[in-house]
């Protein structure tokens, strides 16, 4: 999004120097003399970091009043006024000061607008919302929401890598540049090395003509640049197969990258920037084939210990600790996330009818053209509330049933899982109640709900 979708917001006025375009550290000092964050460091290949650096990252918490005597210290002059950077100069081993959770740190001050196109976000509200106490399955501190600011001198990166639980993302720059490399789901298996276990860390080090986009950011295309593409090597031998966009980010430009699009990003001037992850409808089966994926690593990473373990049920219990840890969210906790969207657009709905049952003839809405003026809203609360019924269809009818009728697999947690979904799916069912008012709406939901039906849990599969 070239522009627009940042103006007015208070964080391009209060934290950028107006003579120069550049953050205006002494501002952030006044304005968050608290905040912390972490601070990340990142060696490129030309610092000897290659492809092998994961082990060489480093990164601490950091208060934002050290992370700012720390970047005035590094003195180095702002890169306005189209200066050219190019790929040899472009990254360095800067920390970069990431994840700041700067909305939830600090709710009153509304730095920022959600652009409308990225409101429908339920990962988020979910997380904010108050958790019952006690809480039967309290969530971990640090998922307290996926709203950060993040900050960095030129020369700070973040390696190759697709966003937390495969969500959307949305990134405004309030004020800098950023160079981004993209990939689409489809080429990621392009991007594996010769043994298919690791992605480079460093893609920009494999990309001919990075210079150009790096110094006149692609031209008038929306900063793709033609002719940038990927060099194979013998670590990595197909490199040359995958497709990859390119393009810089300005100031006061917004990008938004879809799930499973693993990037690579580099700030190529001093940068703020806001950034968003998110799940809704649409996107939601992502965390699923993630969560089922994380299950499976995680079992053969505790294979060996299987024999010494009381029972199947307490190697599951190992297993989903150990996805909870490392992923921060295992079955259960999804199925909380899905409980609460479905609910949501329920409310909706119900909402919806009776305000129209409400409309009377005569009156604006009423008449032949009951309940129109809320057709589009009931209408988006439907497709989403439809989106997930086939998420839990997938999930009952194919994931779930061949686990549970395998011995080794019939554990506490996928029962638990189980009975949540089946409660879930006779919420999506009757829903039709709600729908009165919009006899297309209902017919089409009786039709899907039809065709997802097939045999009982554990006798087979339907059509999701």
């Amino acid at each position: 999004f070239r522009r627009g979708l940042c103006d007015g917001w208070p964080a391009c006025r209060d934290w950028v120097d107006a003579a120069t375009g550049a953050p205006d550290l002494d501002a952030l000092e006044r304005l968050f003399p608290d905040s912390a964050a972490h601070a990340m460091s990142e060696p490129c290949a030309a610092e000897g970091g290659g492809d092998d650096a994961a082990a060489a990252s480093r990164c601490r918490e950091m208060s934002l009043r050290e992370y700012l005597r720390y970047w005035r210290g590094r003195a180095a002059p702002h890169a306005g006024g189209g200066q050219q950077t190019t790929t040899a100069t472009a990254k360095s081993g800067a920390w970069y000061f990431k994840d700041w959770h700067l909305r939830a740190e600090h709710p009153h001050y509304r730095a920022y607008a959600t652009p409308r196109f990225f409101r429908d976000d339920a990962l988020n509200a979910y997380l904010l919302q108050p958790q019952p106490q006690p809480a039967p399955r309290p969530r971990r501190a640090a998922l307290q929401d996926f709203r950060f600011v993040y900050c960095g001198p030129k020369g700070s990166w973040t390696p190759l890598h697709a966003d937390v639980y495969r969500s959307h993302s949305w990134s405004a720059n309030v004020c800098g540049r950023k160079r981004w490399l993209l990939v689409p789901p489809g080429h990621t298996t392009h991007l594996l090395d010769r043994h298919r276990r690791r992605l480079p860390r460093d893609l920009a080090a494999f990309v001919c003509n990075l210079d150009a986009v790096a110094v006149d950011g692609g031209g008038e295309d929306g900063g793709a640049l033609a002719g940038c593409a990927l060099r194979s090597t013998p670590d990595f031998p197909n490199l040359h197969c995958a497709q990859l966009f390119v393009c810089v980010q300005e100031a006061g430009e917004v990008i938004f990258v879809p799930s499973g699009w693993h990037h690579e990003v580099t700030n190529l001037e001093d940068t703020i920037s806001v950034n968003h992850n998110w799940l809704n409808a649409t996107n939601v089966h992502w965390l699923w084939h993630l969560l089922q994926w994380e299950y499976a690593v995680a079992a053969r990473a505790i294979e060996d210990v299987r024999a010494l373990v009381g029972d199947a049920e307490e190697f599951a219990a190992l297993v989903a600790r150990n996805v909870r840890i490392n992923c921060g969210m295992h079955l259960l906790d999804f199925v909380e996330l899905l409980r609460f969207m479905v609910r949501a657009e329920l409310g909706h709905l119900e909402r919806h009818a009776a305000a129209a049952a409400d409309d009377k003839p005569g009156t604006e809405g009423g008449g032949d053209h009951r309940g129109s003026d809320h057709l589009k809203p009931a209408a988006n609360s439907f497709f989403r509330l439809m989106c997930v019924y086939a998420l839990l269809t997938e999930m009952r009818q194919s994931a779930l049933a061949p686990r549970g009728r395998d011995a080794s697999g019939a554990t506490q947690e996928l029962q638990e899982l189980l009975r949540a979904v089946r409660q879930l799916v006779r919420e999506v069912v009757a829903a039709e109640r709600h729908l009165a008012a919009w006899p297309a709406l209902g017919q089409l939901h009786r039709q899907l709900v039809a065709a997802a039906e097939g045999p009982a849990d554990g006798e087979g599969s339907g059509a999701p």
